[in-house]
């Protein structure tokens, strides 16, 4: 155990209120100390909700706030940016919602002012954490597949809501950013690469000025990556890496609910074994692995860096989308 962590909320997004603030109250090393929003009375009822200690009704006062250590960012993705900035100059930690920045641009002052200030700073993406993707390593490093050569991945839901943010151009919405980042992110990780060249394929049905649905592929040194993304189908989500000796395949590859977890080892001549895993709680494992660097001060696993890395991708992807050729990345 350690000495818990004390941390602050910066807004009640849907997503957080369903998933990451449930994780604050269970994660071992974990004290709420505030949540703020625009709208104090639901600052109020979120403390009350999930058991923090005190509310405000705006951002800057949370951040005022010297008790508080370390803050979570579940904003709209243009404004990820912005309020890291705001914290790293009060001093706190940062744990920024995916995509955490809305371009590498934005993304490498981030850094160099977490930097600077010598505090923490991680793009949350939950699934790093989880036990599939580290047995997904595991498998790869372990020659189990021998070399990657191919990663194919979906994410797709249907948003019907207008007025979300992830359709508003000017709060960097869109499928690739919302969901198409988690392809990204788990094809990089697959890889154990940067990939060096991006081609991608947008379309705005809407006219709302985001993508809707995204196609895009990636070439890393050993292969390449293809995955889609969308706002407007069925709920799907999938992932695979295929090597020179077998394949790997995850039935919940990025959002756990319930079910069992399986992992499907594929030989090359096609013989297929299965691995339960543990569902688990992504959420919780990540606050566990940032608060244990928070106190001893190392260095995350995939720090801000890493959130810099995968901002380049996604720049060069909607370079290639808007030109219609390769981007170098």
């Amino acid at each position: 155990m350690i000495e818990p962590v004390r941390w602050g909320v910066l807004g009640t997004a849907k997503f957080a209120m369903n998933r990451w603030l449930p994780s604050f109250v269970t994660a071992p090393d974990v004290r709420g100390v505030a949540i703020a929003s625009r709208d104090a009375e639901k600052a109020r009822a979120a403390c009350e909700q999930f058991g923090f200690e005190r509310s405000y009704g705006s951002y800057d006062e949370l951040l005022a706030d010297p008790d508080v250590e370390a803050v979570y960012i579940p904003l709209p993705n243009g404004l990820h940016g912005e309020w890291a900035l705001k914290a790293i100059a009060a001093g706190k930690h940062v744990l920024s919602e995916k995509p955490a920045w809305k371009d590498a641009a934005e993304a490498r002052a981030v850094v160099d002012a977490a930097r600077a200030a010598g505090v923490r700073v991680m793009e949350g993406f939950m699934t790093r954490h989880h036990a599939r993707w580290k047995r997904v390593r595991q498998r790869i490093d372990a020659g189990d597949i021998g070399v990657p050569k191919l990663f194919t991945g979906a994410f797709c839901f249907t948003l019907d809501d207008a007025a979300n943010a992830r359709w508003n151009p000017s709060l960097a919405g869109g499928a690739l950013a919302d969901v198409g980042s988690y392809c990204v992110n788990a094809a990089r990780l697959c890889f154990g690469a940067e990939p060096t060249h991006a081609w991608g394929l947008s379309e705005d049905t809407r006219g709302t000025g985001v993508d809707s649905t995204f196609s895009g592929g990636l070439r890393f040194p050993t292969g390449h990556a293809t995955f889609v993304c969308s706002f407007e189908t069925a709920f799907q989500q999938s992932a695979a890496i295929v090597g020179t000796e077998g394949s790997i395949a995850l039935n919940r590859p990025f959002i756990c609910r319930e079910e069992p977890v399986l992992l499907t080892l594929t030989s090359a001549h096609g013989d297929p074994t299965e691995e339960r895993l543990p569902v688990g709680d992504q959420y919780v494992d990540t606050l566990n692995h940032l608060n244990a660097c928070i106190r001893d001060m190392a260095k995350p696993l995939w720090p801000g860096e890493d959130g810099l890395a995968s901002a380049l991708v996604l720049d060069a992807l909607r370079a290639s989308a808007r030109s219609g050729v390769v981007a170098p990345i």
